[in-house]
C-alpha cells in the first residue's frame, strides 16, 4: 500500500513538472509575423513642386507673336485610392487633388520693320487634379515601383497683352485679354512606395501632365507640366 502511495505521488508530481514546463515554455513560442498586403482602400497626403512650359502665341493688329511662358511652384493636397495585388503584382485606380502656386511671366520686345512691339504672357496653375490607373511590380514585399496613366484636370488662369505701335505694353496702342478656366487633358507618372508597417506607407512620385491647346481671338496657348512630390498613406 505504501509502494501504491508513493508511485502515485511520483506519478502527480512529474505531470505537475511536465504541466509547468509547458506553460513556461508556451512563452517564449514565436508565431510568425503577419503577411503584408497591398490590396485595400488608402487615403495620404502630398507636397511637391511643378513647374511647366506654356507656350502662347498672341496676335493683335494682325501681328502674330510666340511668348513662351515657364511657370514653377508649391502644389500639395490629397489622394486616395483602391490597390489590388496578385502576387508580385499590384493593380489599383487613383485620384488626387492638389492646391498650387504655380506662376509665371513670359515677354517678346522688338519691331516689325519700323513698327515698335511689346507682348506679355502671364500664367497661373492654381490647382491641379488626376485620376489614373496604376500598376505596380513587388521587388520585395514592403516595396513597389509602379507606373500610372490617366487624366488631369486643372484650373489655369492666363493673362496676355499686346502693343503694336509701342514698346511697351502699358502704352495706349495695348490690348489684353484674361482667361479663368479648367481645363483637362492626360497624365502619366512613375514612382515607389515604401510600407513602413501594416498601414503607413511612405511615396516618392513623379507626375506629367498635359492640359492641351486652347485659342480665343487673341491667344492660343498650350499647357503642359511635370511635378515632384512625396506623400505619406494610411491603408486601411
Amino acid at each position: 500500500m505504501k509502494k501504491l502511495v508513493f508511485a502515485a505521488t511520483l506519478f502527480i508530481v512529474g505531470a505537475a513538472s511536465i504541466s509547468a514546463a509547458d506553460a513556461q515554455s508556451s512563452r517564449f513560442v514565436s508565431y510568425p509575423a503577419p503577411v503584408w498586403s497591398w490590396s485595400g482602400v488608402y487615403l495620404g497626403v502630398d507636397v511637391g513642386y511643378g513647374w511647366a512650359d506654356v507656350d502662347h502665341s498672341i496676335t493683335v493688329n494682325s501681328v502674330t507673336m510666340t511668348v513662351p511662358t515657364n511657370i514653377s511652384g508649391f502644389i500639395g493636397g490629397f489622394y486616395g485610392g483602391y490597390n489590388w495585388q496578385f502576387n508580385q503584382f499590384v493593380a489599383g485606380v487613383e485620384t488626387d487633388i492638389s492646391w498650387a502656386n504655380m506662376n509665371g511671366t513670359g515677354s517678346v520686345v522688338g519691331k516689325v520693320g519700323v513698327v515698335p512691339f511689346a507682348f506679355q504672357a502671364e500664367d497661373r496653375l492654381r490647382w491641379l487634379g488626376t485620376t489614373r490607373a496604376r500598376l505596380g511590380f513587388l521587388p520585395v514585399p514592403s516595396v513597389m515601383v509602379f507606373g500610372s496613366v490617366g487624366v488631369a484636370y486643372a484650373g489655369v488662369d492666363d493673362t496676355v497683352v499686346g502693343s503694336v505701335g509701342s514698346s511697351s505694353i502699358n502704352s495706349s496702342f495695348a490690348q489684353s485679354f484674361s482667361t479663368s478656366e479648367t481645363r483637362f487633358g492626360l497624365a502619366a507618372g512613375a514612382g515607389v512606395e515604401w510600407a513602413i508597417n501594416n498601414n503607413w506607407v511612405t511615396r516618392a512620385e513623379w507626375l506629367h501632365y498635359d492640359l492641351g491647346s486652347t485659342s480665343n481671338a487673341f491667344d492660343a496657348s498650350r499647357h503642359a507640366g511635370n511635378i515632384v512630390r512625396a506623400g505619406l498613406g494610411y491603408k486601411f
